[in-house]
């Protein structure tokens, strides 16, 4: 029986974070080191971080602080001391396999950290702390280590696995389009294709390469007709999407928000469009030409919207996906909106939709016009600002809804309603209506409570008759009794009517 394989809980959220941050560690510029940093702890507050990760965070840390020149020497001697140290114990303690330990001098010429890092640890342990100098020449030696056994050979291992999964997709195509090609064969290779995927490399690996041109996404210059080409693709996609699902049951909700997620890089990438910080796409879109950017937009909400109406989302999911649509407003999303609209049904949930009809309404009353700069051709542009106009003024009809009603409940009803002009402000311990100024409710009366609790009788209508007890009290403790005698009818009065 094949074990089962947990995946690896990582920091980032996918790869192409990853490899931001290692541009901006490995950078030149400051400001840029210094941002690569922040990010690090950021990671750290989230789960444990890789030791090589940290290590160039210490190491890069620390010449910043050098390099602002606000630090003492004997600081600096310190901390770059600590971080070498941390370095090489760290990988040469990974390495201790066996029942008796080696010398870290032989574990590290096996990893080949160079020698001097090594001695430079020794001193910084065992004997006086290294000069400043030495330990400002060790730590570029330790970040091209780093780099060349760790940043780039992740980055080795994501081309490969990217290859790998290239590979499997053009073996699928092939099979769907032979012809005479029998059914369990395709389903056979979908199933070596699922075995051979992990679940964590869906986001950031297995996903962006369905929508490269020539899988989900046919070439920019096919000839055949776009409605011929859809019903091709779809006939052979949604089985093998279906299989997805089967095996990992977020895929088609990863499928549909990576598309709206490429759809808003591949928009914002071009500050002529739309200003605001660049995404997974923009690296390669902003080098395409408008009619390929126009083409992948094209398709991939034209798979967005097919996704909505194959599968039914949960609500949760629905909503993230309509947030993901309102980031980037624009014609291409116009049926995923619409579709995701109906699906909410917002017209029988108007209460539970309170949040999202806020933000809707904000969003469809300040779309940007910029975006449809390449459609005014065809008067796309204006017939999509007609059609917010309208949806914003649905919106709105939708928000009155949910306000309370003004109709008042039959006075003969137990329970009336009220709006905040009938309120009046009362003391503390007072109901409002005949009930005097300054009431007096002692609630300190000692063994006179028992003496009026006996003393005081409710008759069938609530009203209350003062016993023989009462009458023959003193002056100075009539006056108690009397204030109480006033309140108590009132209250029990209160309680008759609403009961």
């Amino acid at each position: 029986m094949q074990a089962i394989k947990i995946p690896r809980v990582v920091p980032w959220t996918d790869f192409d974070e990853w490899t931001e941050v290692q541009r901006l560690l490995l950078s030149e510029q400051f400001d840029e080191r210094k941002a690569g940093v922040q990010r690090v702890q950021v990671w750290a507050t989230r789960t444990e971080v890789p030791l090589a990760v940290e290590c160039t965070r210490s190491f890069v840390h620390v010449q910043l602080l050098d390099e602002e020149g606000n630090t003492a020497d004997t600081v600096l001697r310190h901390l770059y001391s600590l971080a070498i140290l941390r370095f090489v114990n760290g990988f040469c303690d990974a390495e201790q396999k066996g029942r008796t330990a080696r010398s870290v001098q032989g574990l590290s010429e096996d990893l080949g950290i160079p020698v001097f890092l090594v001695d430079l640890r020794h001193e910084a342990t065992h004997t006086t702390m290294p000069t400043l100098q030495a330990l400002r020449f060790a730590i570029p030696h330790a970040l091209r280590w780093l780099e060349e056994n760790y940043w780039k050979k992740q980055l080795v291992h994501l081309q490969a696995t990217k290859d790998i999964i290239k590979d499997l997709l053009k073996q699928f195509l092939d099979l769907s389009r032979t012809k005479g090609k029998k059914k369990q064969d395709i389903e056979a290779h979908l199933e070596l294709m699922t075995s051979q995927i992990s679940p964590s490399s869906l986001g950031r690996q297995f996903i962006p390469v369905l929508f490269l041109e020539g899988f989900m996404i046919p070439n920019v210059d096919d000839p055949k007709d776009f409605n011929k080409k859809c019903k091709e693709l779809r006939k052979i996609w949604m089985p093998a999407i279906e299989k997805f699902q089967d095996t990992w049951i977020n895929f088609v909700p990863m499928l549909a928000a990576n598309a709206v997620s490429i759809i808003k890089d591949t928009l914002t990438c071009d500050e002529g469009l739309h200003t605001g910080n660049t995404g997974k796409a923009a690296a390669f879109a902003v080098n395409l030409p408008w009619k390929k950017r126009s083409h992948m937009c094209t398709w991939l909400a034209h798979w967005g919207h097919q996704l909505l109406l194959e599968f039914q989302l949960e609500h949760s999911l629905l909503v993230s996906l309509l947030r993901d649509c309102l980031d980037v407003p624009c014609s291409y999303l116009k049926q995923m909106l619409q579709t995701i609209l109906e699906q909410l049904d917002l017209d029988k949930n108007p209460k539970v939709s309170q949040e999202l009809l806020v933000e809707l309404f904000c969003a469809a009353s300040d779309f940007p016009t910029e975006l449809f700069s390449n459609d005014s051709s065809n008067g796309i542009g204006q017939e999509f600002s007609a059609e917010l106009n309208q949806f914003s003024q649905h919106v709105a009809d939708l928000a009155r809804k949910t306000k309370p009603s003004d109709t008042n409940v039959p006075e003969n009803e137990a329970w009336t309603l009220v709006t905040d002009k009938k309120w009046v402000g009362v003391p503390l311990g007072a109901l409002p209506g005949g009930v005097p100024s300054h009431p007096v409710l002692d609630l300190k009366l000692g063994d006179q409570d028992d003496t009026n609790a006996r003393g005081i009788k409710r008759g069938a209508l609530g009203d209350t008759v003062e016993s023989e007890t009462k009458k023959q009290r003193n002056d100075s403790k009539g006056a108690t009794s009397s204030n109480l005698s006033v309140a108590l009818p009132i209250l029990d009065d209160c309680v008759v009517k609403l009961f």
